[in-house]
């Protein structure tokens, strides 16, 4: 896909660095953002999004633990071996070796999808739907 992008003309830098993006982290995203590089953006309004309020996690705040981090591993694995419902849903339908990874970026993708000055208009209004909702 992304040679296909450069024998058509998209900025081969803008290219390149979704290439990278996508080979060091396998996340569809990267090759999204050269896709929506080039389109016109047609932004109607720019809204922030609502952040929830911060919370501490022993003497750290909730916002400094991300899913790279060893802390945030740590705190996931030890929330995987309670009885909670996601945590015995996670369990339930995710291999052993996988269930960390799984339920860190699943906390990362809820926390990292809010902005501050976010362009809105209608295509990026739909991606977002679909990537939340489907």
């Amino acid at each position: 896909m992304f040679d296909y992008l450069c024998e058509a003309g998209w900025p081969h830098s803008v290219v390149e660095v979704a290439r990278e993006g996508f080979g060091r982290t396998g996340e569809m995203l990267c090759s999204l953002v050269a896709l929506l590089s080039c389109g016109p953006l047609q932004a109607t309004r720019i809204e922030s999004d609502e952040l929830p309020p911060e919370t501490m996690i022993g003497d750290m705040l909730s916002s400094a633990l991300d899913v790279y981090s060893r802390e945030r591993r740590a705190a996931v694995a030890r929330f995987l071996e309670t009885d909670a419902t996601a945590a015995r849903r996670v369990r339930g339908g995710i291999r052993p070796a996988r269930r960390v990874s799984f339920l860190a970026h699943v906390v990362f993708r809820v926390e990292g999808g809010l902005v501050v000055n976010r362009m809105r208009w209608p295509l990026a209004d739909e991606l977002r739907r679909q990537a939340d909702v489907e």
